[in-house]
């Protein structure tokens, strides 16, 4: 909204006006720009202003020569009355011209109330492009964190099983049973021993010390990790991830990201710290619908292991290191 051009606009003053405190409207057009001019006791008191185009507007105090973001109701009226023309009173002869700007063509339309829907329909789409530019700034830096490498999945799962691997019963009746560490199937007789529950035996097929299992069809194995590691010249990254070990066919390793705290690098920053959570297959900083939160877990940086807690108040404890080296 070019503001200077529209305080170089006279100001429109109404015919018939009186001193009795009603309110009076002049009604002018300016380019694209729609100007209503409010006068009471015939003093001009308020411009306010909207572009046709696009529902843009703006309201300018004569008194203290300062423009508001305000719309027609906060401008001309109150916030308890609706603006109308009974209550603002446009003479005939400015409300055509007006008319025909806004495209009011229905028999007893008031001019207000398309205004209103204007601008309400403006403030509208600009909160949604608001919205939609900080959802995009969000995706963004969540897409420019890295993959987590296979290296990972093996480092945790040998912290958090080590080397693990079970033997399920598949059939009672001929004594087969599932090796986890090679996929292979082989029964009892093959073993060369009768495998007993909770005992370790060796896989006749890969040689392996396995657990024998006969009751459960699978186990698990559930911890945490938190990964530590520079993002770019700006920021580092905590990460947290839910780790699910699961043995059934073969031995697997979930990984399941659920915090990224973004760790602002210098002074280009107001916050130290900005946390990011996981939800519906997205991230997002405003809310954390999830409820999720820390948890003891392991972290990994230059193939040490430390258990770790943090604090009710987000603080961390583990040994001196800054992820720009």
């Amino acid at each position: 909204m070019k503001r200077k051009q529209i305080e170089q606009v006279p100001p429109k003053r109404p015919e018939g006006m009186k001193g009795d405190g009603t309110r009076h409207v002049g009604a002018q057009l300016s380019g694209k720009y729609l100007i209503l001019d409010l006068w009471k006791e015939r003093a001009w008191v308020c411009r306010h202003v909207m572009d046709v185009e696009t529902g843009e507007y703006g309201s300018y105090r004569p008194a203290d020569c300062v423009w508001v973001e305000e719309n027609l109701q906060n401008a001309l009226c109150d916030q308890w009355l609706m603006p109308g023309e009974n209550i603002l009173r446009t003479a005939k002869e400015d409300r055509e011209p007006v008319a025909d700007a806004l495209g009011v063509n229905w028999p007893g339309a008031d001019i207000y109330e398309k205004i209103s829907s204007m601008e309400y329909s403006y403030l509208r789409h600009r909160r949604e492009m608001k919205e939609w530019r900080r959802v995009q700034r969000v995706r963004d830096l969540m897409d420019s964190v890295p993959t987590v490498g296979g290296a990972v999945y093996d480092w945790i799962a040998e912290r958090a099983a080590g080397s693990l691997q079970y033997a399920f019963l598949r059939d009672k009746a001929s004594g087969t049973y599932h090796c986890t560490a090679c996929g292979g199937d082989f029964t009892q007789g093959a073993a060369g021993v009768r495998p007993k529950h909770r005992r370790e035996i060796s896989c006749p097929l890969c040689g392996e010390t396995i657990v024998v299992e006969k009751v459960a069809p699978f186990r698990q194995v559930k911890t945490r990790l938190m990964l530590i590691h520079g993002l770019d010249e700006k920021r580092g990254i905590e990460r947290h991830f839910s780790v699910t070990v699961e043995w059934k066919t073969m031995r697997t390793v979930r990984l399941t990201e659920t915090i990224r705290c973004m760790l602002n690098k210098g002074t280009w920053s107001q916050y130290y710290c900005e946390f990011y959570y996981a939800q519906d297959g997205s991230w997002d900083n405003r809310r954390n619908p999830g409820n999720l939160r820390w948890h003891p877990c392991y972290l990994r940086e230059s193939g040490k292991a430390w258990r770790i807690r943090h604090t009710r108040d987000g603080a961390v404890f583990f040994p001196t290191w800054h992820p720009w080296g």
